[in-house]
């Protein structure tokens, strides 16, 4: 009689909770982005100051769109433009809208530190439909804290140092 009940009881417990396991795995996709970034270091003349070029492609249609650029201690950072070289502000640089499929390509002088580094991340603040949108990229300039490992053609860093032992 027990062995029936147990069995009766684990159908009916896959019957009703089954469709809500399955519909909550079915809702855990994270989305691709709705910014497709593409980081290059142009050819530059010995001598020249480094080159960054960031590639934004958007995947969906963006509003309000404003480029921020958070820059460590010790690296520079200018945008190039057709007034020359600016420095960034601080509060981003306004793009406005941007329709899918729309490329926008800029392109930062970087000043390397002598020692050390950091990694200048840029973050893309929009909305889309009415819901914020941020999507960020960090680049790694100089050798930040420790050096990288590189790994199947992308910089990997330890998410923390550990405290030496005393």
């Amino acid at each position: 009689m027990y062995k029936r009940f147990f069995t009766g009881l684990s159908i009916l417990v896959s019957i009703v909770l089954g469709p809500a396991v399955l519909s909550s795995i079915a809702l855990a996709i994270e989305p691709d982005g709705r910014v497709a970034f593409r980081v290059t270091w142009p050819e530059v003349k010995e001598g020249d100051t480094p080159r960054l070029r960031l590639t934004m492609t958007a995947v969906t249609d963006l509003a309000d769109a404003r480029l921020v650029a958070k820059i460590p201690d010790g690296v520079g950072l200018a945008a190039r433009g057709a007034n020359g070289v600016t420095a960034v502000p601080d509060d981003g640089v306004e793009i406005g809208a941007l329709a899918a499929g729309r490329t926008l390509v800029v392109e930062f002088d970087i000043e390397k530190p002598l020692h050390g580094g950091g990694i200048v991340s840029f973050t893309l603040e929009a909305t889309s439909d009415g819901r914020a949108v941020m999507e960020r990229v960090g680049v790694p300039v100089g050798v930040p804290g420790t050096e990288p490992t590189l790994r199947n053609g992308a910089a990997e860093f330890p998410a923390s140092i550990p405290e030496p032992k005393l």
